[in-house]
């Protein structure tokens, strides 16, 4: 990771990281970086979360979670960090010093592909083709949603079945998620009850804008 002048594309600073015996860094973070003020939050797969100073990329902490590449970025839900933890697991992390604040099951034990908050809610995407709806205080699970099959497979180990691999989409009153069986599948947040769909014929990977 390192960081570039806007104007002149000087480098401004670059960290690595490295594993150890047990957790070898072996692939790139397919995450983008998390920023809170004058903290960069990165998700490092085998590593954890780690948070930087984002104006010298000093480490300021770090809090080991069994993480992978392919787990979603991590977002900031209120005062505190959201983003998967051991698998299966959503970790709720303090933004000062990476103390984890909760650890919330995921249905079925999956891991989060997409994450959104709106007020008192969190949203997950996972691979297995649903999306939820959490409530943020104490982690209870308020509605799930199953999308159609996947189009083309493109969740790693898995063949067949549905996914949804971008973040859903707060927009307005309603919550849109962008399906691997290309719809746009447009939700009541509250409910999970559809309100539209639309069929884009492919498979939608990335988050309307």
């Amino acid at each position: 990771w390192g960081a570039f002048d806007g104007a002149t594309g000087t480098s401004l600073w670059y960290s690595s990281f490295v594993g150890d015996a047990t957790r070898i860094i072996d692939k790139p973070s397919g995450t983008n970086g998390l920023i809170i003020d004058d903290r960069l939050i990165l998700l490092i797969p085998k590593r954890g979360l780690v948070a930087l100073d984002r104006h010298t990329g000093q480490q300021l902490w770090e809090r080991i979670l069994e993480v992978h590449h392919y787990w979603a970025t991590p977002i900031l839900a209120g005062e505190e960090i959201v983003t998967g933890g051991d698998h299966g697991v959503l970790a709720v992390l303090r933004v000062d010093n990476g103390a984890v604040q909760h650890q919330w099951k995921l249905p079925e034990g999956e891991y989060p592909t997409g994450l959104a908050s709106k007020g008192d809610r969190l949203f997950v995407a996972m691979p297995n083709g649903t999306v939820c709806a959490i409530r943020l205080e104490d982690g209870e699970l308020l509605w799930s949603f199953a999308t159609g099959k996947a189009l083309v497979d493109m969740v790693p180990t898995r063949r067949g079945g549905s996914s949804v691999l971008a973040p859903p989409f707060p927009w307005m009153d309603w919550l849109l998620v962008p399906g691997s069986d290309g719809i746009l599948h447009i939700l009541d947040p509250a409910t999970g009850s559809v309100a539209q769909q639309i069929d884009f014929g492919a498979p939608l990977t990335a988050t309307p804008c």
